[in-house]
């Protein structure tokens, strides 16, 4: 998801912080349930990225069906 957005998203996980866009280095992070993750975006649409994975987080990683419509995407 990371990837829709021009802004460059990071998520930190205790004191290491990844690309978000990159799965390996999401996995290096080894965040099981229940860790606590920071999410930080900087960029022209950072608010829209960051809000739109606060509602991934909350809706347990289920796409909405407008995702790609309202981020730019096809």
């Amino acid at each position: 998801m990371a990837r829709r957005f021009r802004s460059k998203i990071k998520v930190r996980c205790h004191r290491q912080t990844v690309d978000a866009s990159d799965v390996l280095q999401l996995l290096t992070l080894g965040a099981g349930q229940g860790t606590e993750l920071v999410l930080l975006a900087d960029g022209p649409d950072a608010e829209e990225a960051l809000d739109a994975l606060e509602q991934l987080f909350a809706n347990d990683f289920v796409l909405p069906e407008t995702f790609g419509k309202s981020a730019g995407g096809e």
